[in-house]
């Protein structure tokens, strides 16, 4: 039996919003599931985030083009841990992660995964996911795909990549 938190009360985000907009909603809800009730996800959560605010806002980095923000966890040559902050309406454009194996594991909200296959220069959705909380997706080695919180609320979830990442990835211009 799967247990899921209870429906946390998120504050909406403007999907026009910047940085600085949705940089102090992200931490007021972030404090906010400080108080829920404890369920697997939030635990999972609470135990990778940092105790002290401060420290939270400082590891955060924020994606202009997708509106979400992401925290580094862990790092080194084998494989990288990654926190996703994914507000109303945001999403990674299409792009893919070179050789990296990739897990995408979600702790709070809805994403969908959409892996993309590329024909005649142009982008096809060959495969869509839509994960809930505690699903786990599966993104292979060079597959181009886009990730999108179409929730109401913020969306969070952990991505694992094996190897890491390099730090040029092909980004796909959808224009």
């Amino acid at each position: 039996m799967t247990i899921l938190p209870s429906k946390a009360s998120f504050p909406k985000s403007n999907s026009l919003a910047t940085e600085e907009v949705l940089k102090p909603d992200l931490c007021q809800v972030i404090q906010g599931l400080r108080s829920q009730p404890l369920t697997w996800p939030l635990i999972i959560l609470l135990s990778l985030l940092p105790k002290n605010p401060t420290q939270l806002e400082k590891q955060l980095q924020y994606s202009e083009k997708g509106r979400y923000f992401w925290m580094p966890l862990f790092s080194n040559p084998f494989g990288e841990v990654l926190l996703c902050f994914w507000s109303v309406n945001s999403d990674s454009r299409s792009h893919d992660h070179f050789q990296s194996l990739a897990f995408v594991i979600v702790l709070i909200g809805k994403i969908s995964q959409k892996l993309l296959h590329v024909s005649a220069n142009k982008l096809f959705i060959f495969e869509q996911q839509e994960l809930k909380e505690l699903s786990v997706g599966v993104i292979p080695a060079y597959q181009a795909h886009r990730i999108q919180n179409f929730s109401q609320d913020w969306a969070i979830s952990v991505h694992l990549y094996f190897p890491r990442r390099k730090s040029i990835e092909l980004a796909i211009d959808e224009d």
